[in-house]
């Protein structure tokens, strides 16, 4: 239509219809979205004891940064991570320690205790293992806490320095993201 011509009246209700349709589609999307947005609760990783003689667990600081990295890759719209903070007190008062490979909350029933304990749909809990300097992987699970099962059971192995494991966890992270989502799992990590 030339600038200067007159929209026709049923042309301005077309557009109007239109608007008012895409604000309905906006709405219903915005909901739908919310709706599906799922509490996350990412308990910190634990080390992980081999049977390996001389083998080094891996550092309560390596492990906090771990975590972190975990985190990030569970970062999703619809997905909403429960502060590490809330995660951490509910291990403490429930009598977990996350950087004892004794006293570490590893396994689905305390995990689902605890997610219940902080009001999370979906808890990821695992554990590192450090078999030789340069050799690290880990073991990562998501449960779905209402339902008491396993969602997600994800391995990951690395070679090279704390640093490359760091970094990596990010990737293990979306994984799990993924799984918790419905979207199509990553392919087998080949491990080291």
């Amino acid at each position: 239509m030339p600038l200067h011509e007159t929209p026709s009246p049923a042309r301005g209700a077309v557009v109007r219809a239109a608007f008012l349709a895409s604000v309905a589609l906006g709405t219903l999307s915005a909901a739908a979205s919310a709706a599906t947005t799922r509490a996350v609760a990412v308990q910190p990783l634990a080390p992980n004891a081999t049977t390996l003689p001389y083998a080094p667990l891996p550092q309560p600081n390596e492990l906090t940064a771990m975590t972190a990295r975990l985190r990030d890759g569970l970062r999703d719209g619809r997905l909403r991570l429960v502060p590490a903070a809330a995660v951490a007190s509910a291990l403490r008062r429930a009598g977990y320690d996350q950087r004892s490979a004794i006293r570490a909350c590893v396994d689905a029933p305390c995990a689902r205790a605890v997610g219940r304990a902080i009001g999370a749909d979906v808890v990821v809990y695992g554990a590192v293992t450090r078999a030789l300097a340069i050799v690290w992987g880990t073991h990562v699970y998501a449960l779905d806490v209402r339902r008491g099962t396993v969602v997600a059971d994800l391995q990951a192995g690395y070679k090279g320095d704390v640093t490359t494991m760091t970094l990596a966890e990010s990737g293990l992270g979306g994984c799990v993201a993924r799984v918790i989502m419905g979207r199509r799992r990553c392919p087998p990590d080949p491990g080291y």
